[in-house]
This record gives C-alpha cells, sequence and structure tokens, in this order.
C-alpha cells in the first residue's frame, strides 16, 4: 500500500476528516492541543505533523490512522465531493461511509494477499429495465443454489457472491465498492429497522453484482434515479422472488386472510411489511385501497408470534460478517499471518475479546 508523500495531502485529508465530523478548527485544536493557527497549517500542508498529534486527531475524529497516510482509492475519489467549511448532515455522512469502505477494502486487500480470502467468478452482468434487474437476482440465487427460498444470512449470500459486508453502528443505509472482479466490500448501518437493513445489503449485493465500481445509498431515499430503481427491482426479487408473491391467493381473499398470508411471508424471507404488501400489489391484482389498508395496519410481535409461532430473528446486526470472512480472519489468526489484536479488528464482533481467541497453531512451531 503506497503512503502519501506530500504534507499537503496529509493536512487535506485531516481537512476533510474534520470537516466530515462537523468539527471546528478551534474544536479539534482544543481537543488535541493544537492552537489554530498551527491546525491552519497542518491543514494547508505548511506545517509538519507528528506521529503522535496524527494519532491524537484520528482519535478524535474516530478515523483510522492509516487512513491519513495512505493513497485514497480512486474510485471513491472519483465520486467524492471535497467538503467544505458548510456540509450538510449528508454530505458528512458520506464521508463516514467512505471511510470505512475504504478501510474495509484495505482489510480484504489484507486478507487476499495471504491467500485467505479468493475472488468470486460471478460475471457483472448490465441491467436495462425491471425485468432484466430481476432475471439477474434470479442469477444470483441460482448462482448460490437458493432458487425460490428464504435466503441465509445476507452476510453469507453477498460473500457468495464476493462481496464482504460489515454492519457499522451508524444511522447510514449502506455503500460499496468493487474494485477489482470477484472482490468488493459494502456497509450497512446497522441502527435503522431490520427489513431496511437486508433492503440495504440487497441493493449493495446489485450494484457489486452489476459491476458498478462505488455506489453509495446514502441520500438516495431524496432523489432515487432510473438507475436505483433498476437496482431496487433487483433488491425486490432478490429478497422475495416473485414465484412466492405469484401463489398468494388474492382473488376473493378478505384483508384478514390476505394479512395472515403476508405475515408467513415476511416472516420466511424477513422483508419489511411494506415490501410485502407492494410485492403483492405489483404481481398480483391487489386493488390500491387493499394495499393502503394492509400498509396502515402493520403486524405486532404478538401477530407474528399467533400466526407462525415465533419471532423473526434479526439479520444485519451489529458486528456481523459472514462466515466466509471469519473462518478467513481466524486461519489468517491461526497461521501468525495477523496477530490477535488485529485479528479481533477484522472479525469486527463488540462480544469478543483476548480471552476468546485460541492459542494460534503457528505459536507452537
Amino acid at each position: 500500500m503506497a503512503a502519501t508523500a506530500e504534507w499537503t495531502q496529509i493536512g487535506g485529508r485531516v481537512r476533510q476528516a474534520r470537516l466530515g465530523r462537523a468539527m471546528s478548527q478551534a474544536d479539534l485544536g482544543d481537543r488535541v492541543g493544537l492552537d489554530r493557527s498551527a491546525l491552519t497549517r497542518v491543514e494547508a500542508g505548511d506545517r509538519r505533523i507528528t506521529a503522535l498529534e496524527l494519532l491524537s486527531i484520528a482519535d478524535c475524529l474516530h478515523v483510522p490512522m492509516s487512513w491519513f497516510l495512505e493513497e485514497p482509492l480512486p474510485a471513491v475519489v472519483s465520486m467524492r465531493t471535497p467538503l467544505d467549511e458548510q456540509a450538510n448532515p449528508t454530505e458528512a455522512q458520506q464521508f463516514t461511509a467512505d471511510v470505512a469502505l475504504e478501510q474495509a477494502w484495505r482489510d480484504v486487500e489484507q486478507l487476499q494477499a495471504g491467500g485467505y480470502l479468493q475472488p468470486v467468478q460471478f460475471p457483472a452482468r448490465a441491467i436495462t429495465d425491471q425485468e432484466s434487474a430481476a432475471e439477474l437476482a434470479r442469477m444470483a440465487r441460482s448462482r448460490l443454489g437458493l432458487e425460490d427460498e428464504p435466503l441465509p444470512p445476507l452476510a453469507d449470500v453477498a460473500a457468495g457472491l464476493g462481496l464482504h459486508i460489515t454492519v457499522m453502528d451508524d444511522e447510514m443505509d449502506g455503500a460499496s465498492l468493487t474494485p477489482t472482479p470477484g472482490f468488493g466490500v459494502a456497509i450497512v448501518g446497522g441502527r435503522s429497522s431490520p427489513g431496511r437493513r437486508r433492503m440495504t445489503a440487497a441493493h449493495e449485493i446489485g450494484h457489486h453484482v452489476t459491476g458498478d465500481e462505488y455506489a453509495s445509498d446514502v441520500g438516495v431515499a431524496t432523489s432515487r434515479d432510473a438507475r436505483e430503481r433498476l437496482i431496487d427491482a433487483f433488491a425486490h426479487e432478490l429478497l422475495l422472488p416473485t414465484a412466492v408473491l405469484q401463489v398468494v391467493p388474492v382473488g376473493g381473499a378478505s384483508i384478514p386472510e390476505l394479512r395472515k398470508h403476508l405475515i408467513r411471508i415476511g416472516a420466511a424471507y424477513r422483508v419489511s411489511w411494506s415490501a410485502s404488501v407492494r410485492g403483492l400489489q405489483r404481481v398480483a391484482a391487489l386493488p390500491d385501497d387493499v394495499a393502503q389498508d394492509l400498509i396502515a395496519d402493520p403486524p405486532l410481535r404478538g401477530d407474528f408470534l399467533r400466526v407462525v409461532g415465533a419471532d423473526v430473528p434479526e439479520d444485519l446486526q451489529v458486528g456481523t460478517s459472514s462466515s466466509t470472512w471469519r473462518q478467513a480472519v481466524m486461519a489468517a489468526y491461526e497461521d501468525g499471518f495477523v496477530m490477535a489484536p488485529r485479528a479481533l479488528e477484522l472479525l469486527r464482533d463488540p462480544s469478543l475479546g483476548p480471552q476468546d481467541l485460541p492459542e494460534p497453531a503457528a505459536a507452537s512451531w
């Protein structure tokens, strides 16, 4: 990994990180023990910064220290709008997503370099309309041997297609990055509802398998363009196949009967209530007024207990990773390729600690 040679580049990244955290120069300077004039010179590249000062800045801004020193990924830079002092919350949230994406990609690079991750051969395909988007989703399902049944945890689904998901403790939706064929990374915000998290992850899988080098769903809800509508069609078909909805007996069924059918489908396929209803409306002759009545009456936990006898298990909680990722990290640790602190960092599970790691096999050599 190349390191930046110019102090102006390091200073520029300090400035972008500060703006991404909505912090003034005076605020940051106070927190790290630099006066405003010194920080101004740092950001302009006119003053060198010590390792301890940079570490303090990184800690304060919640950015890995390596992020200031490494060359930014071209795919991210080409799509990024530099922040200024009037950055709005969406732009700041995009910065958080970009930092996380770059770090996730560096993690993949490390495990790939050690031979612990292999690329997945699933050629990217273009989508031109909603049917081709749905067909690509069916192809992805077929590639994973799933056909029309409910999907397993989406982190495993994504990894099976070469995309490695990180779930962050953040309000954002998601973003993805696929710099090289067969390898991609995505982040998903872990504070949204379970159904929305899965839809976001399905979106990022869509961007990955259609060959989008860089994609972000931050702020998309307010300006969904034609491309995103196609990705949306892919995501809906991936999560809840049309064939499943087509067998729901819409004609002559009462709203309570339809509601029970949709509760069963929602529980099995772990999609949001609105996605279930809108999906049925899309593939069957479900009148608009009936759809609105159903959407206005979302099921409670007790409804799931009554209809299916169990709660719906949550997916994509903070700290989630795929079984492929966890096995790769542990193999690297056991071989001595990464040390315990780095292994825990890569596992991203806040419940894990040093006491949970076995003695690496390499230690007995």
